[in-house]
């Protein structure tokens, strides 16, 4: 069955945040009551029924709030004027919906809100200039209802990617500047469009439509100089080894354009099947897929709707191991992709008067890629492909001797360092170059912890792994550091997001996502790295804004988690000195506009005193109606023979014209 691609794709998403966030829309319509669902950082929700927002909220830790749901009742100017003052403090606010009210969503009331993401507005009809502007994290927005459009209404949100909003008539300036990750836009019949709507924007915009010709035919006819463009769209979605499935994926693609299926690093898919109209038709888009570049797959777009299915599967590959001039034999050894790290087995090669000093990925490579038994990173590679390691000698007579010192600090525990062979390296000995050594500290005694395990080598101090091998290369001061146990904290961010990546540290060290907890108190560094073109705007943990100096800021932690989030700006850009308009709205004709508008069998306009000519024009550019006037303030124009649809009345006064954008219903 067909349906509307804009509801097929996008509606069922708004369903879903309205079930995500419990939607019940019963309401008392016109009720001086407001119903009110919010939920704190870590906490269930809250369900409150207020006379005002300011009196359910006002006691309320705003920066903690991380979704609010207006479920009931009309929210009034006063409410959203008091949501504008208090916005700078909603520092946590993810998901915001308004569900039964219908008042207009006034002018700048979200913008700037730093960790917004998902906005849902059911009933309102209105949204003002610059409301939801500046939102960083921003992803998507469904107002299903929403006719009006302020200027700037959802500029500068570079993760934008989705907006449902299939009842908008004009779609004014900037109404999506540089909300450069714009991908679906939902709308059903086309609307008029400013020419700077979508500046920054990708070309093209992706527009939702399904088979219908007299859809497809209404975009043709109002292309409005190439700015919608009526695409076909693709499902993908894979299995994971016939038991994960990943999640459900909709994209947008215009036939006979390239489509790339990314693929996880060290994966590759198997069984590809392609769906039309729910019926496999293999081999149509030419398969089976190469993967290009080790992340990829590709195919072209046909005409038709097509949905894609295949088993993702770990990459097989296998290590093999080259003497390089040294003798005897090594088995291969079973290389998985994915992520997670290898073991190398041991080097059983010997070569009279060298020393195995580690393993190279070129045959003439003179410095060492890997140790000897070291636990390497999975290499990048296809499925299948075998990996050749050289090993790497050097004359025994030319290895270097370097001194191993290791030292405990602190109390709780003890660091042992031995050989390959079991042999204890005291502090202070001697081993040659490419020796491998082993360090282990003890197991802490209770209440106690390893909070350290360091080595400063060639004046350089990294992390080492408990039990980790290493090969000498040169002095070496190890270090364990042992403390009593402390609440740990997990820290959580992303390393990177649009406009640029941020680096924290710890007493010196990279502190990476998802790895071990902290201590409690322990004090941060966080250096924010500013792509081209952007700077540093905000760093917020867990709800508290953290000031910047520069681009660095400290950072105390606190509680079980630490949530980052961070944020950059795209630095303005001057732009050239607008040229004069050769045809300049007149201050003659300057208040004339279409009322109402939609209009029906009779468009008027108010404020035509000055009016002395007009032409109405289709999308087409077909004069459909002209006409002079001989005064006053109302001109009327008969359409009741003019199909529904968009119209172009432009008017005429002794010192030039201007044009008014008006939609016959």
């Amino acid at each position: 069955m067909k349906r509307n691609i804009a509801k097929r794709i996008l509606l069922p998403i708004a369903v879903g945040l309205a079930a995500i966030m419990g939607t019940n829309s019963a309401g008392a319509q016109g009720s001086p009551q407001l119903k009110i669902r919010y939920r704190l950082e870590h906490q269930s929700d809250t369900r409150i029924t207020v006379s005002t927002v300011e009196e359910g909220l006002k006691d309320i830790q705003l920066n903690l709030i991380n979704s609010l749901v207006f479920e009931e009742g009309q929210l009034s100017e006063s409410d959203f004027a008091w949501l504008k003052s208090k916005k700078d403090e909603f520092l946590s606010l993810y998901w915001l919906t308004i569900e039964d009210s219908s008042t207009p969503i006034p002018a700048e009331c979200f913008s700037g809100l730093l960790q917004l993401k998902h906005v849902l507005v059911e009933m309102v009809t209105s949204i003002g200039k610059r409301a939801f502007s500046n939102c960083p994290n921003l992803s998507d927005l469904y107002a299903l209802k929403v006719q009006t459009l302020g200027e700037g209404c959802l500029s500068n949100c570079p993760l934008l990617r989705q907006v449902l909003i299939p009842a908008v008539e004009n779609i004014p300036d900037s109404a999506f500047t540089n909300d450069g990750s714009l991908s679906i836009l939902g709308l059903s019949m086309p609307p008029s469009v400013s020419p700077n709507a979508f500046e920054g924007c990708p070309t093209p915009r992706y527009i939702p439509l399904n088979d219908s010709k007299p859809l497809l035919d209404a975009y043709d006819k109002s292309a409005n100089n190439g700015l919608w463009h009526g695409w076909t769209y693709r499902d993908v979605y894979f299995v994971i080894d016939e038991t994960e499935t990943l999640p459900y994926t909709t994209m947008v693609q215009v036939a006979g354009r390239q489509v790339k299926i990314p693929i996880r690093e060290g994966y590759h898919v198997e069984n590809f099947k392609w769906y039309k109209n729910d019926e496999e038709v293999p081999g149509e888009v030419g398969y089976p897929l190469p993967l290009l570049e080790n992340s990829y797959y590709s195919f072209t777009m046909p005409n038709d709707n097509v949905r894609t299915k295949g088993d993702v599967s770990k990459n097989l590959n296998q290590l093999e191991f080259n003497p390089n001039g040294g003798l005897g034999n090594m088995d291969r050894a079973e290389y998985p992709g994915g992520r997670g790290t290898t073991n190398l087995p041991k080097c059983t090669f010997t070569r009279a008067g060298y020393t195995f000093i580690g393993w190279a990925t070129a045959t003439g490579a003179t410095e060492v890629t890997y140790t000897d038994q070291q636990s390497i990173p999975r290499i990048r590679c296809k499925h299948g492909v075998t990996v050749t390691l050289y090993a790497v000698w050097k004359k025994t007579e030319e290895l270097k001797e370097f001194t191993i010192t290791h030292q405990v600090k602190g109390e709780g525990g003890d660091l042992a360092v031995e050989k390959a062979d079991g042999t204890v390296v005291a502090s202070g000995d001697k081993l040659p170059e490419g020796t491998i050594i082993r360090v282990r500290p003890t197991p802490p005694v209770p209440d106690h912890e390893l909070k350290w395990l360091t080595c400063t080598a060639e004046g350089k101090t990294s992390e080492l792994l408990v039990d980790g091998w290493y090969a000498v290369k040169s002095d070496m001061q190890i270090t364990a550091t042992f403390a009593e146990s402390k609440q740990h904290v997990k820290i959580w961010y992303e390393d990177s997001v649009p406009g640029g990546r941020i680096e924290v540290t710890a007493e010196g060290f990279p502190i990476e996502d998802d790895r071990s907890s902290l201590d409690e108190g322990t004090t941060i560094e966080l250096t924010l790295k500013p792509s081209e073109g952007y700077r540093s705007r905000a760093i917020v943990i867990s709800g508290e804004l953290v000031p910047l100096t520069g681009n660095k800021a400290t950072y105390t932690l606190k509680g079980q988690e630490a949530e980052i989030f961070y944020c950059f700006d795209r630095i303005p850009t001057s732009k050239p000195k607008p040229q004069p308009d050769p045809n300049p709205t007149t201050t003659l004709l300057s208040a004339a506009q279409v009322v109402p508008n939609p209009f029906g069998d009779l468009l008027t306009v108010e404020n035509a005193a000055d009016v002395l000519g007009y032409q109405l024009l289709n999308l087409q550019g077909m004069v459909v109606a002209s006409g002079t006037h001989s005064g006053g303030q109302r001109l009327q124009i008969a359409t009741e023979s003019l199909p529904t649809g968009f119209y172009l009345l432009v008017l005429q006064s002794a010192e030039g014209s201007t044009t008014l954008r008006a939609v016959k219903r």
